[in-house]
């Protein structure tokens, strides 16, 4: 019967919205397993070949936050907004750098990644700060 086939497709798009919960939980516990650094409160690259976290305030750093993977609540929001705010490290009146001044690699090779900022970052900043972190119920 009509009645008993949406009764199955309710079932089904009920387990599939639990499942992605799940795996939506799983990646937040693996980013910040796999990405993220107890020493210094940053999320780090992660170099395959010497099995190590490579740690920059910077871009890779702001990802979690960029793409809307951290909840509002988390203190690591808190920690992040301030690194941006810092003009010591990510903060400039053009917009937010790429890489933190204080970096070793802050402005070497051609600058495209190293220099002072990159318009795709400033983009996912202002995105999601709009998206989410401003329009969800937070402490920051």
């Amino acid at each position: 019967s009509h009645d008993g086939e949406f009764a199955m497709r309710v079932k089904e798009l009920e387990y599939r919205v639990n499942r992605y919960r799940r795996q939506s939980h799983e990646l937040g516990q693996n980013l910040r397993e796999l990405f993220s650094s107890d020493s210094n409160d940053l999320f780090c690259d992660f170099d395959g070949a010497s099995n190590a976290s490579i740690c920059h305030e910077g871009y890779v750093t702001l990802f979690p936050l960029l793409l809307g993977l951290l909840k509002p609540d988390d203190p690591l929001v808190g920690k992040l907004l301030a690194t941006m705010r810092n003009p010591a490290l990510l903060w400039s009146e053009a917009g937010i750098r790429s890489l933190s001044k204080r970096d070793p690699y802050y402005g070497r090779g051609d600058g495209y990644w190293t220099g002072p900022i990159w318009i795709p970052i400033n983009y996912l900043v202002l995105a999601a700060l709009h998206s989410k972190y401003a329009a969800e119920q937070g402490p920051y």
